[in-house]
């Protein structure tokens, strides 16, 4: 019978894989999870010869061992995700095309060459060299198999510890770019280059009025990224919405800026939805300032560095004649930074449009500018970012802890608040003039409060 920490086992399909049972050095891992079921090859935490977040490597010299010349001496690697905790199959072997994973049962039916995440519970065909297999998993439910990984990976790492360094196996470069960077720029790439793993469960992390943001694993890397999807309660209700979205897509594939959220893909759902493919972010601004361990001693930091990468954003907006239309705490979204602070990147443009179509009612009321409330007497422009901003970072900063007012408050309450503070904060008050011409835009901020730092223009 399997060991008890078995995730699945390696079932022989062809004559050459049935071979490799017979190996002397795979004997001790050769079993079945019942008298009725066939042998296979055991994957887990227990068949690795170093603990670490690998379950088994396969190949000449693997855990499990594979012979012939087609074979590396490490050919795959089964391992556990650190971040999102699956089961990833990595081709150490230099030719991936050499390794190909079917989906059989269970999800959407499809081949993968190279690296790809095995989804709890699903079945797949697995060709490694001249080897093929079927990946049979542990009969138990999907969200067991999971937590019998997790507990097997904590166990390994907690065993690292005993284990001499020389030992240890080698872990991959750190990468100085981000994965998706990485792949985004990478040549030779047909079709979508960001695919969701067919069977894993989507976490929300945020919910906007019309659409929802989920933590989503890329099938290849076993990364998370993030899909921003339709909110809808019809089938009839994503359409004008999903309208919006193709407008999104049209905008963010055009833009290519460090404080602008790069867009990594889309896909289009077979109702005529449209989801967005975003880098996975652990918060926005708001998020900061409502953190247990925020420290109100912070604020000036935090302000002064949100002030100047979003001003940096939104000169380079208005070179290309784009206005946002919807600066606020919640769409400011923010990355940690090794060494301290945060980038920001400006996110959620489904309000943005050239210069030459801005109109009409738009944004969030705590944030508009005159000129985007319906009582506005002066045409829309890039300017209008430039008063949110402004409101954004007074609603941050508890020195304005009046602001915002409440929710229910007239519009013409919130300007007056507006002029309020611009009152006691002269160095930003051109921020927020009512008149758009008398209004300082995002380069005159740049050049007169950060030396120029990050200018477009």
């Amino acid at each position: 019978m399997a060991h008890k920490d078995t995730l699945f086992l390696l079932i022989p399909t062809n004559g050459e894989a049935e071979a490799a049972l017979n190996l002397p050095a795979n004997s001790r891992y050769v079993s079945s999870f019942s008298s009725l079921s066939p042998r296979g090859l055991e994957v887990g935490f227990h068949v690795t010869s170093v603990p670490s977040r690998v379950l088994a490597t396969v190949g000449r010299k693997g855990d499990l061992t594979l012979q012939g010349s087609s074979v590396s001496r490490t050919h795959v690697a089964f391992e556990m995700h650190p971040d999102t905790l699956v089961v990833r199959l990595s081709v150490k072997a230099k030719g991936a095309k050499t390794v190909t994973v079917h989906r059989q049962i269970g999800a959407q039916p499809g081949v993968v060459e190279g690296d790809c995440v095995l989804t709890y519970g699903v079945e797949y065909g697995l060709t490694i060299a001249q080897y093929t297999f079927r990946v049979s998993w542990k009969p138990i439910s999907p969200e067991a198999l999971r937590d019998l990984a997790i507990a097997g990976y904590r166990d390994s790492r907690g065993r690292q510890n005993e284990v001499d360094l020389r030992d240890w196996p080698t872990e991959p470069p750190l990468q100085k770019r981000p994965w998706y960077e990485v792949r985004c720029d990478a040549p030779g790439i047909t079709g979508p280059r960001f695919r969701e793993a067919a069977g894993t469960l989507r976490e929300k992390v945020g919910r906007g009025a019309s659409a929802s943001v989920y933590r989503a694993v890329d099938e290849e890397s076993g990364h998370a990224f993030a899909i921003k999807a339709v909110a809808r309660k019809t089938p009839a209700e994503a359409l004008p919405i999903s309208d919006r979205f193709k407008h999104e897509v049209n905008i963010l594939s055009e833009l290519k800026h460090e404080n602008i959220i790069k867009l990594l893909g889309h896909a289009e759902l077979p109702n005529g939805t449209i989801e967005i493919h975003l880098p996975l972010r652990p918060g926005n601004l708001r998020s900061i300032i409502t953190s247990p361990n925020w420290r109100q001693e912070d604020d000036d930091k935090l302000c002064k560095s949100t002030m100047s990468q979003m001003l940096c954003a939104l000169d380079y907006l208005a070179v290309y004649g784009l206005c946002h239309r919807d600066v606020k705490p919640e769409n400011i979204l923010c990355l940690p930074l090794p060494a301290g602070g945060h980038r920001f990147e400006l996110a959620d443009f489904e309000l943005a449009v050239h210069i030459s179509k801005a109109e009409g009612h738009c944004g969030t009321k705590t944030y508009q500018a005159p000129e985007s409330h319906p009582s506005g007497k002066f045409p829309q422009s890039p300017k209008m970012d430039v008063w949110s901003l402004f409101a954004t970072i007074a609603d941050i900063h508890h020195r304005f802890d009046e602001f915002p007012p409440p929710s229910n408050a007239s519009y013409s309450n919130v300007r007056r608040s507006i002029v309020a503070i611009a009152q006691v904060w002269p160095t930003f008050a051109d921020m927020v003039q009512e008149n758009p011409d008398l209004r300082v835009s995002a380069a005159e901020l740049l050049l007169t409060n950060f030396d120029g730092e990050g200018l477009t223009t």
